[in-house]
This record gives C-alpha cells, sequence and structure tokens, in this order.
C-alpha cells in the first residue's frame, strides 16, 4: 500500500511540475486570492512547484508537494477501497 501510495504521489507531482499550459498554477493563483483576498502576494516555488501567499500575516501553502499530500489525506475512507 505504501509503495502505491508513494507511485500516485511521484506521478502526480510530476503532471502537475510539467503544467505546460500554466492551467494548475492559474487554479493555485485563483484559490489563493480567493482565500486570502486580491491583495495577497504571490510567490512562485520553482524548485517545489506551486506557490506560496502572503497577506496580513496569513499564509497558504500551495507548493506542488504539500497541495498532492492534501489531495491525497483528503481521499481518505475512498482511498481504502483501492486496497479491497
Amino acid at each position: 500500500r505504501r509503495e502505491a501510495l508513494e507511485r500516485l504521489r511521484e506521478r502526480t507531482l510530476q503532471r502537475l511540475r510539467n503544467d505546460r499550459g500554466g492551467a494548475f498554477m492559474q487554479q493555485l493563483e485563483a484559490m489563493a486570492r480567493q482565500q486570502l483576498g486580491d491583495t495577497a502576494q504571490i510567490e512562485p516555488d520553482k524548485e517545489a512547484g506551486g506557490l506560496i501567499a502572503r497577506c496580513d500575516g496569513r499564509v497558504v501553502d500551495y507548493r506542488t508537494p504539500a497541495v498532492v499530500d492534501r489531495a491525497i489525506e483528503d481521499l481518505g475512507a475512498e482511498l481504502e477501497t483501492l486496497w479491497q
């Protein structure tokens, strides 16, 4: 299970980092601005992919590894059905 999850994570990271049209980054920026407001400072993270946004002392981490980890975690019980 752990090996399958790690492969899922790595493949997902690769696809998101290879976002040629920039749709993933645009979506992340829109989510950050919705969460923090239009005055949020958006800083792309070229090393990890994704971005970090800041506004009025608040920070949201939309770096690619964090986004993927949260998405996998959010699958929760649904993910368990894969092993049945």
